[in-house]
C-alpha cells in the first residue's frame, strides 16, 4: 500500500463489485484448491467460492481497493474454509487426504492439520510469509501476481517464498 493512500474499509457494495469482477478467477482458484483434495472430500467449487465471499464480506476488508489483494483475501478464506471442513469431516470419522504440489503423494488429515498449524506458527515470524504461501500455493499465483496482491516487489516474494518453504519443510519434517 502506498503511503499516500489512507486505509479505508470497503463497503458491502464494493465487495460485491469486486466479487462480481473476480468471479471467474475465484472459481479457478477454488477448483485449484479443491484439486489438491481427492474427489468427494469437500464442498463444490461454487460452494467454496460463495463461502469465501461470505466470509470476506462478514469479516470486512480494510485497505486499498485492489482486485489482486481481494483475491489474496479470498485465497486465505478458502484455505480456512477447507481446513474447517476437513476438521468437521474428521470428527465424523471421514478420512481425508491432500495432494502435494506435484500431485503424486497424498497426505493424511493429521498431516493437513499439521500443515495448517505450521502456517499459523509461520505467521508468528511474519504475516507476509503466510500470505506468500497462500498466494503461491493455495491461489496458484505467479511471483508477479503475488507481488501485486501484497504490494511488494518480485524479489521480496522470491525471498519470502524461499524463507517460508524452508520454515515449513523444517516444521513438517
Amino acid at each position: 500500500m502506498s503511503e499516500s493512500k489512507l486505509p479505508i474499509e470497503l463497503d458491502s457494495q464494493t465487495i460485491d463489485r469486486l466479487m462480481h469482477d473476480a468471479y471467474a478467477r475465484l472459481r479457478a482458484m477454488a477448483a485449484g484448491q479443491r484439486g489438491k483434495l481427492p474427489p468427494g472430500q469437500t464442498m463444490s467449487t461454487t460452494a467454496l467460492v460463495h463461502e469465501a465471499y461470505l466470509k470476506v464480506k462478514r469479516v470486512g476488508v480494510q485497505g486499498d481497493v485492489d482486485p489482486d489483494r481481494f483475491m489474496g483475501l479470498c485465497a486465505t478464506a478458502m484455505r480456512q474454509i477447507l481446513i474447517d471442513e476437513l476438521r468437521r469431516r474428521a470428527r465424523r470419522g471421514h478420512r481425508s487426504t491432500l495432494k502435494t504440489l506435484d500431485g503424486r503423494q497424498e497426505t493424511r488429515l493429521s498431516d493437513i492439520l499439521q500443515i495448517d498449524q505450521a502456517l499459523e506458527d509461520l505467521g508468528k515470524h511474519g504475516k507476509r510469509l503466510v500470505q506468500v504461501v497462500e498466494c503461491r500455493f493455495f491461489a496458484g499465483y505467479s511471483e508477479q501476481e503475488t507481488a501485486r496482491a501484497l504490494g511488494v516487489t518480485d524479489r521480496t516474494v522470491r525471498r519470502d517464498w524461499t524463507k517460508a518453504r524452508a520454515y515449513l519443510t523444517r516444521a513438517l519434517a
